[in-house]
């Protein structure tokens, strides 16, 4: 009870003194300038315990935050089936909220991939996904998906026994906006900008405006990060920062209202090329598994600076950006993608004659052999060198005849493929690039295996590895390593080639090297097949397959079949030899790969065995069934157990 002449804190002070209370106080942030009573009272009340629910901290001593997280969420990468999704907190309660409304809706097979998502993109908010179950009345989870792309409008609704801000989901995160002061207001819709999460060298560089105080983005950005509209995360001893998306799509609708939405956008594209170009230009030393890892953690915010050059028509922009960025698609093995933008940032620059265009188309045509799409890399190589030339950027013509030549000498012309690889090798050493020539050395080493010179192979080979060593890069050392394996496998030397690839193996894991780590499973599967440990030579096998399914390799498809088969018929399953390696051969023809003659050898041995073990009749049933079957069907059945050997 208030004491007339006594001020109501000391009534209250009075009342808790000698009693053992917890004090709750919810949406403390409504009255944050009240935090200091807070710390008295709990100073003079020895047995008072209070908590406190709040959208920012009170900063008061002995205060303890306990931060409430979003709700658990599948890995939408691994979800095939709907077993143990209700596991995830986020999904059990959109399901149960979604019961609550329609009593007869569950997971089924056609939806539960569509609940994951949703409940993913909704990033397991416990309001937002209740506001979506809410409108289980009317749409499927399917359709659900399709209109949370402007997830705002959707999610309205809410109980009306809920107050206003907590009925629609805008207004929830509006009420967390008004509390902001002005200059925390300003950064925090500038920092919908990122898609990603970004650093605080980001923010500082992109969203701090002309005549801005820099400085000042620290503490805003600490103050945002007590209120949780923006989340920290520690990412390879990095402290990152990110918008859940659902709150980014609020300031980002805020922001495009604004004058500022241009300038932070041209700020990005100008920031990210300059990180972009800092770290292409320094791929090829001691530096490579750094700077690889940091351009993992921009890859998304890198994908939107081009989008936003391309779409804001700045085609200078666009083709450095892309002449910069391909070789970390082609070491990630982000093939497709890589392609699907180098093509985007082409188109929009024809008329254009610079360097970057000839890198970018350079790079383009990098890809598109990689994935064995040959009338198009040799289309971008020819057009890369001949602009090269022009331009008089020697170094960009060697490095475009080195991939010209790979295509020549994998469709069954290595004498031709040879004489391009010279004919780079001497631009390198002319330009004194000690790494170019390092590259084209390897490359003629491989070019003699598959002529079957192991000896002059292994010269070639050392005397690459002997220069990537000295400049301290490691990818390129490890593809050297993997070449050489290859020559030791030939002669016989398992065990000694089996240690250097798995050196090889190592730097493309350390590097995130995905073509490389496909070409070391590839070769540890053959040297296990080789010394008759099958089990272990199906295992490695596989997981080559794996990886160069996912990112379209189709040469190394073909290998994996190819081994896969060997390793089969060697286990007596010469049905499922006979149909993969039938299937190899529709894809080598599709590709325009003929067999070198240094691997038919095995794979005319495998036929023979199979052949043999199946009968002339038989083994001619087996062929036809195979020659029909798709690359997918040909995955599935050369890595399904060995008792299953249908092929539906």
């Amino acid at each position: 009870m208030e004491k007339g002449g006594q001020p109501v804190e000391q009534t209250l002070k009075d009342f808790l003194r000698g009693k053992q209370v917890l004090l709750i106080l919810d949406n403390f942030e409504q009255v944050i300038s009240a935090a200091n009573l807070v710390s008295e009272l709990l100073s003079e009340c020895p047995r008072l315990k209070m908590l406190v629910t709040s959208r920012a901290p009170l900063r008061v001593r002995g205060e303890r935050e306990l931060g409430v997280l979003p709700l658990a969420l599948p890995d939408i990468s691994r979800v095939s089936t709907a077993s143990g999704l209700l596991e995830y907190a986020a999904v059990k309660m959109f399901v149960e909220r979604a019961q609550s409304i329609s009593p007869n809706f569950d997971l089924t097979p056609e939806n539960f991939r569509a609940v994951a998502e949703i409940c993913n993109r909704l990033d397991g908010l416990p309001l937002a996904l209740e506001l979506a179950a809410a409108r289980i009345r009317v749409l499927s989870p399917q359709h659900m998906l399709l209109r949370l792309r402007k997830r705002l409008d959707l999610l309205t609704g809410g109980t009306v026994d809920l107050p206003a801000r907590q009925q629609t989901l805008r207004n929830t995160i509006a009420w967390s906006y008004d509390l902001l002061d002005d200059e925390c207001k300003k950064l925090f819709l500038r920092l919908s900008v990122f898609p990603g999460s970004f650093s605080l060298l980001a923010a500082e560089r992109i969203c701090t405006l002309p005549n801005g105080r820099e400085s000042n983005t620290l503490d805003l950005l600490s103050r945002l990060l007590e209120r949780s509209l923006v989340q920290n995360q520690l990412v390879g001893g990095e402290l990152r920062f990110v918008m859940l998306e659902t709150i980014r799509e609020f300031a980002f609708d805020s922001l495009a209202t604004t004058a500022e939405l241009s300038y932070l956008q041209r700020s990005f594209v100008e920031y990210y090329l300059s990180l972009l170009e800092d770290a292409s230009a320094n791929l090829r030393g001691a530096e490579q598994a750094a700077l690889l890892s940091q351009l993992d953690h921009e890859h998304h915010n890198l994908q939107v600076a081009i989008r936003l050059s391309i779409d804001n028509r700045q085609p200078s922009l666009s083709l450095r950006l892309g002449s910069a960025m391909w070789m970390f698609w082609y070491i990630r093995g982000h093939l497709t993608e890589g392609r699907f933008w180098l093509e985007k940032v082409l188109e929009n620059s024809e008329s254009m004659r610079t360097v970057p265009r000839a890198r970018s188309l350079l790079g383009a045509g990098a890809l598109a052999a990689l994935q064995n799409d040959f009338n198009v890399a040799r289309s971008a190589l020819n057009e890369a060198i001949a602009l090269s030339k022009d331009l008089g950027d020697e170094e960009g013509v060697a490095l475009a005849l080195i991939y010209l030549g790979n295509i020549v000498a994998d469709q069954g012309d290595p004498a031709k493929g040879r004489q391009l690889h010279e004919e780079s090798l001497a631009l390198f050493r002319r330009l004194g690039n000690n790494w170019g020539a390092a590259i084209v050395l390897n490359t003629l080493g491989v070019t003699a295996r598959i002529l079957g010179d192991y000896d002059r192979a292994t010269k070639l080979h050392q005397q690459s590895l002997e220069l990537f060593r000295t400049q301290g890069d490691k990818r390129y050392t490890a593809i050297v390593l993997i070449d050489l394996g290859f020559v030791l496998e030939r002669r016989g030397q398992y065990e000694r080639a089996r240690e250097i690839v798995n050196q090889a193996l190592s730097f493309f894991v350390e590097l995130g090297d995905r073509v490389g780590m496909a070409a070391s499973f590839l070769l540890l599967g053959s040297i296990s097949r080789s010394e008759r440990n099958l089990d272990a030579s199906q295992a490695l096998l596989a997981k080559s397959l794996f990886i160069s399914h996912e990112m379209g390799y189709k040469e190394m498809i073909v290998l994996c079949l190819e081994e896969i088969a060997g390793s089969r018929c060697l286990r007596g399953d010469a049905q499922r030899a006979t149909r993969l390696l039938a299937s190899a051969q529709v894809l080598r023809q599709n590709i325009g790969i003929p067999v070198p003659s240094v691997y038919k050898i095995d794979i005319d041995r495998t036929v023979a065995l199979a052949r043999s073990t199946l009968g002339e009749r038989r083994f001619q049933q087996e062929w036809a069934k195979g020659l029909s079957i798709t690359v997918e069907q040909a995955i599935t059945y050369a890595t399904s157990p060995q008792d299953d050997s249908k092929v539906d």
